[in-house]
């Protein structure tokens, strides 16, 4: 049992391509936990249902040690190296955690930002081409595990204890020859407390900062318990209290939509002016834009649009308002303001990496209009977005065309998991999907049954490009029933998708297999204002 009272929380970053090494670290790590030393976490610990980046979130937050399992696979990880070890390393630097690197296999990592931790084994000898062999450099990690978990608690209590003692021992000299006017007490407590008083609020401040932060980025909950944080230090602080209205309100939004009828009331409670006025202008850009979407008043969307730019104007900071006007922008056909946008939007957000996907997705979508340059920095964007199912989906799709091998079409695959992610679990409305079709068309996707048909289909035509028949047109065949409603939408998307692939080869026999129309249909009309991705 550690000196903590408690096992130390373990969060262990890999790539899934080193699951195997995962697993013989966790084997020899057994002992320790079952001495209650060490708490291990890793994504095999999620099932089903669980929000999968909320729960890799949570379980970042709350670990004591960091372990990164380097290798080539982990540094090519866009998701490894940039989301979680960016968290990290922060963490890290706070003093809030410890990041231990083990050295897996041979690559090159001595200039990667985590360089500077103390890595395993020792002498930078990987555990796969280690000479005393693989358990022998598992072994020499369990050890160096327990001997930090060891020391860390025990300078937290060599210090309380020193400080407990030095608060007990009794003042130098005579006390009966030492006289306290008791006048000085009362100047004495009222110091006392004020200065009580300045540190709570000053620890309320560094909460509050926090959740503004992650309001501003639309993690509502996160948010919600910033600012919970900062009332409980401070309970006259303003905008721990506006804060967490805030955060609630946007909670509500994110599931309920306009369906929630005590909406409107809760936004028009919050402050006109500052930041928790900037996050009122959101909310109400928000109910109006599901207006338009229902009914397709344009007056909804003029609406909408207002309330998104006098957001801004109220907080500069609002990655959120930059990426509803970049999605506006991007539907009503003007590529460069929607850039823009979403570049701000990616920049508000560089801080905090596993935020930022939305920004990264509604970049890559507008960049892939644009030419080979912009469309391969679109493609890197979607590969740093892993995870997020309509990256994946995009991403999978833009390699039909690079070429015809299996290695090319197996990433694509690899993209598109056979079970949905629990993100598309359940019914009703999600995160809004937009593509656009070659002819300038938007095709919009919001209801999650849709996504989940979307995803099957893509991955069933992969299958037919990779020559596996039969796998391919048992999925379909499988999806008949439950995609009929949007088979046909979805049918345009692929099809428009395998046009742009005719560098492969097997495409036009993809193409024949999907009963594609000999050619692009015309565009009919412009996209609709408001159908954004």
């Amino acid at each position: 049992m550690s000196a903590r009272g408690g096992p130390l929380k373990v969060f262990i970053s890999y790539s899934h391509r080193d699951d195997s090494w995962r697993e013989q670290l966790e084997a020899h790590l057994s002992l320790l936990r079952r001495q209650g030393i060490l708490e291990l976490w890793s994504d095999r610990r999620l099932i089903a249902g669980d929000s999968w980046d909320q729960e890799i979130s949570s379980a970042l937050a709350e670990a004591r040690i960091l372990l990164l399992l380097v290798s080539p696979d982990f540094i090519a990880s866009d998701y490894c190296f940039g989301r979680e070890m960016a968290v990290a390393l922060e963490r890290h630097q706070r003093g809030e955690a410890k990041v231990v690197p083990i050295l897996l296999r041979p690559c090159d990592w001595t200039t990667a930002p985590f360089a500077h931790c103390q890595a395993f084994p020792r002498d930078n000898r990987p555990v796969s081409t280690h000479p005393a062999g693989a358990d022998a450099a598992l072994s020499e990690v369990a050890r160096e595990l327990r001997r930090l978990a060891d020391q860390w608690p025990a300078a937290t209590t060599a210090t309380a204890t020193a400080t407990a003692t030095a608060a007990a021992a009794p003042p130098a000299g005579n006390l009966n020859h030492r006289r306290w006017p008791w006048r000085l007490l009362l100047p004495l407590g009222a110091l006392t407390i004020s200065a009580g008083a300045l540190v709570l609020h000053g620890l309320s401040q560094l909460q509050s900062q926090e959740g503004l932060a992650m309001v501003r980025l639309g993690a509502y909950p996160r948010a919600a318990a910033a600012f919970r944080n900062a009332g409980l230090l401070f309970p006259l602080d303003p905008l721990a209290r506006c804060g967490g209205a805030a955060a609630a309100v946007g909670d509500r939004l994110n599931r309920d939509g306009a369906a929630d009828p005590a909406l409107p009331a809760a936004i028009a409670a919050l402050p006109t002016t500052g930041p928790c006025g900037g996050q009122r202008q959101l909310f109400d850009g928000d109910l109006a834009m599901e207006r338009h979407l229902a009914n397709r008043d344009p007056a909804d969307w003029l609406t909408a649009q207002a309330a998104y730019s006098r957001a801004l104007e109220l907080d500069k900071a609002l990655a959120e308002a930059e990426q509803r006007l970049g999605s506006m922008a991007d539907a009503s056909g003007d590529p460069q303001t929607a850039q823009a946008h979403f570049e701000r939007a990616l920049k508000l957000s560089q801080r905090y990496a596993a935020l930022a996907s939305p920004y990264r997705n509604g970049l890559a979508k507008v960049l892939l209009q644009g030419d080979g340059a912009q469309r391969q920095r679109a493609l890197a964007l979607f590969d740093g977005d892993r995870g997020n199912p309509a990256s994946d989906v995009e991403a999978a799709m833009q390699r039909w065309p690079l070429n015809s091998t299996n290695e090319s079409l197996g990433l694509a695959l690899e993209r598109l998991p056979a079970v949905p992610p629990p993100v598309l679990r359940g019914d009703g409305l999600g995160q809004a999907w937009g593509f656009r079709l070659s002819n300038g068309d938007l095709v919009l996707m919001q209801r999650r049954s849709d996504q989940r048909c979307l995803l099957a289909q893509a991955r069933a035509t992969t299958l037919h490009l990779l020559g596996r028949n039969l796998d391919a047109e048992a999925l379909r065949q499988s999806l008949e029933t439950s995609c009929s409603d949007s088979q046909q939408t979805i049918t345009t998307l692929l099809c428009d998708r395998l046009r742009q692939a005719a560098t492969n080869p097997r495409a036009p026999r993809t193409a024949r297999w999907l009963a594609c129309p000999a050619s692009a249909p015309a565009s009919s009309a412009p996209p609709q204002p408001g159908s954004t991705g």
